[in-house]
């Protein structure tokens, strides 16, 4: 096996042999950048010539659009808080019965209303008035027994005024007596029956004072009596009053738990009564949202829509200190007056109004998100104002973003008469700040 000889690095190859591979890498990789090279400059002058034909190109934007318009309105816009609302009253008051005996009337059923002093049931009063006419014939008869009492201890009285004088003629004639006794002028019979005499007036007239003590006692008895049956008679025209149930405020009846016929005692409930002087409601809020709600701020009711202006002045009073098992935080609010249509107990969604603006109140689709501006501050929404067959872009601070996307602007910003172009016709398309538009009926 012969072994070719060894050659130097400047050694030339021979004539036909393959050039070494990193020779032909660099002419591979240079052919292809002079192609790519030639392709991009191609590829800039083929877009050169497309800008030029689109700038000789109609605007499209030029063309009249057929878009509806809308005004703005002068009114308010407000941001709500939800709740849960639960409908009460300013009490529920247990009416009973005052006195025993049978329901002849029942007037009223749930759900009406009643006046405060109504009458809302009657208990027979039969035996009542019984009990009135025995105790005012018995104090009758008791008077007329103390009328004859003092008759009698009038004319015994006058009896013992002259027993009294005679008791006094008898002593004066009794002493003369003894003196003349004394002088041996009468005799002794005759001195004797003097003092018999005297004796006789004086025992008279201390009968008269017994009888008048004994009249006198039984007047303090009769006095007493007459006293006790008008006690009576009083105590039972107070019950005949019991025989009827009033209503102690203005109310709604919530329930009825008795009805006509049926016996009652003392203290049976009759009537359940809902006092509707101040309404309440309940409100259940969640936590996150609590922060927001401060006692004074209006509340929304769902059965009284239209803004605050058609709804009862509730007010939220105050704001309970603790969570429920919920975490939600429990908000009362009150208002003054009875309120039409509210269903006591009822639970309903409510809203309280953290914030509320007047102003010039466009609605969703009069106003259209701009990109964030360059400098902070700067308002990011406009609307577009039609004149003269023109729409052109303005933009808009709003002073307050309601809960269902209306915007409130500031009085003077738009004239309440402007015409603006509703987003419902534009969609997301991004427009120009100004464009031709053909306003449809």
């Amino acid at each position: 096996m012969t072994r070719e000889p060894s050659r130097g690095p400047t050694d030339e190859p021979p004539t036909g042999s393959p050039l070494p591979s990193w020779r032909w890498r660099i002419g591979v990789w240079s052919g292809l950048v002079l192609v790519l090279t030639l392709l991009i400059g191609l590829g800039a002058r083929q877009v050169a010539w497309l800008r030029a034909r689109l700038a000789a190109a109609p605007v499209e934007g030029e063309r009249p659009r057929l878009v509806r318009v809308g005004r703005p309105v002068v009114g308010e816009a407000w941001r709500t808080v939800p709740a849960i609302a639960t409908v009460k009253s300013a009490a529920s008051i247990r009416l009973p019965a005052e006195m025993a005996g049978r329901l002849i009337a029942l007037p009223y059923r749930e759900g009406d209303r009643v006046m405060a002093g109504a009458v809302l049931a009657t208990i027979d009063p039969s035996e009542a008035r019984t009990q009135v006419q025995a105790a005012t014939a018995q104090t009758r008869s008791v008077a007329e027994q103390a009328a004859a009492l003092a008759a009698n201890l009038k004319a015994l009285q006058a009896q013992r005024a002259a027993a009294v004088t005679n008791e006094a003629f008898w002593q004066s004639e009794a002493r003369r007596y003894g003196h003349l006794f004394q002088r041996g002028a009468i005799a002794r019979s005759q001195f004797d029956e003097m003092n018999n005499r005297l004796a006789e007036a004086q025992s008279k007239r201390q009968a008269l004072d017994a009888q008048i003590e004994a009249l006198r006692a039984q007047q303090a008895a009769i006095a007493a009596q007459q006293e006790a049956t008008a006690r009576t008679a009083a105590l039972w025209k107070v019950r005949e009053g019991y025989s009827t149930l009033l209503a102690p405020v203005a109310g709604v009846i919530a329930a009825r738990l008795q009805e006509e016929g049926q016996f009652v005692a003392p203290g049976t409930p009759v009537y359940l009564l809902e006092d509707e002087s101040r309404p309440r409601l309940l409100m259940q809020v969640p936590q996150e949202r609590a922060a927001e709600v401060q006692p004074g701020q209006d509340v929304l009711v769902e059965p009284l829509r239209g803004g605050p202006a058609s709804c009862p002045a509730f007010r939220v009073a105050r704001i309970h200190p603790s969570f429920n098992e919920w975490r939600q935080v429990t908000v009362e609010a009150t208002t003054e007056g009875p309120v039409p249509g509210l269903v006591y107990d009822r639970q309903g969604a409510a809203r309280i109004i953290t914030a509320r603006q007047r102003g010039l109140k466009l609605s969703p689709d009069l106003v259209f998100p701009l990109e964030a501006a360059a400098s902070a501050g700067a308002p990011t929404l406009a609307v577009f104002e039609v004149q003269d067959g023109q729409a052109r872009r303005r933009l808009i601070e709003p002073l307050l973003i309601g809960d269902t996307g209306e915007v409130v602007v500031a009085l003077g910003s738009l004239a309440t008469d402007a015409r603006l172009v509703s987003g419902e016709f534009l969609g997301m398309v991004r427009w120009p700040a100004s464009f031709p538009v053909e306003v449809l009926p």
